[in-house]
């Protein structure tokens, strides 16, 4: 499949006459529609009571490698917003299936490795929205899928603003707290964005006994800012405190150093 987004105007309304932007070569997509039904318990009976009308809820999952120009643009611009989007999702010979509107990033987990085997920079994503819809918005053109995609080669590692050559690799997510609203109707009427929670994992190449960053979990509790950038753009994860550190010894593979930690502050520039 191939996945194409557009920001809204106006929230949940797709827009017209636009250019839609390729998010990803390899995209694999899972579309939801979710509605628990309301029901009470029956007096004096084990079984409930007819199962009523509950609250729509659409969720878009994708797994995806980034296009170098659009699929980033997708991740610094919406991966912490208030600005909603639509996204069009088309079978593998281009043929549209679905338009999703009103999309808000709920989480994304963006990862890649380098060591022991290379590969592409990935994003797993879920979003949720107002609507699934099945028709294209007037006049839509879509971007050509480039040749290019995100790769390990094109990201940099950095710990208190030490370059990390010796990465072997690397995992942030980020999750949104949204609040759906709905009308009298259950029909959605808006998604709104509340605080994030944030964490980063690196693994790297043992290169002393990692006292420092032993010491940064257990004793000293210090923080450290970690930046990882996709060629220009930079994911800087402030105040971070390490809540695990551990040292993988391999018998036949070099030995490495795990990293994780729970940043304060996000800032994509």
């Amino acid at each position: 499949i191939s996945c194409y987004f557009d920001p809204e105007t106006t929230e949940g309304t797709s827009r017209t006459g636009q250019a839609w932007k390729v998010l990803a070569h390899h995209a694999e997509a899972r579309v939801a529609e979710e509605s628990t039904p309301v029901s009470v318990k029956k007096s004096g009976s084990v079984d409930g009571t007819s199962n009523e009308k509950g609250i729509r809820k659409v969720i878009l999952r994708l797994t995806v490698n980034p296009s170098e120009a659009s699929g980033k643009l997708f991740s610094k611009t919406y991966a912490s917003s208030d600005t909603s989007l639509s996204i069009i999702v088309k079978n593998s010979s281009g043929t549209f299936l679905w338009r999703l509107t009103g999309l808000k990033v709920k989480s994304i987990t963006e990862s890649c490795q380098k060591y022991p085997t290379p590969g592409a920079v990935s994003f797993v994503i879920e979003l949720w929205g107002w609507a699934i819809l099945f028709t294209e918005p007037a006049t839509t053109t879509y971007e050509a899928i480039p040749d290019g995609h995100v790769n390990w080669n094109d990201t940099t590692v950095k710990i208190g603003a030490v370059t990390q050559g010796l990465w072997w690799n690397w995992n942030f997510v980020i999750t949104n707290d949204l609040d759906i609203q709905h009308d009298e109707t259950g029909t959605v009427v808006g998604i709104l964005r509340g605080d994030r929670d944030l964490s980063v994992s690196i693994q790297k190449a043992l290169e002393d006994t990692a006292t420092t960053q032993f010491n940064g979990a257990q004793v000293s509790f210090a923080t450290v800012s970690i930046e990882i950038d996709l060629n220009a753009d930079s994911y800087t994860f402030g105040a971070t405190a390490y809540d695990g550190v551990e040292v993988i010894a391999d018998r036949t593979r070099a030995s490495g150093l795990e990293l994780r930690g729970k940043p304060s502050t996000l800032t994509i520039a």
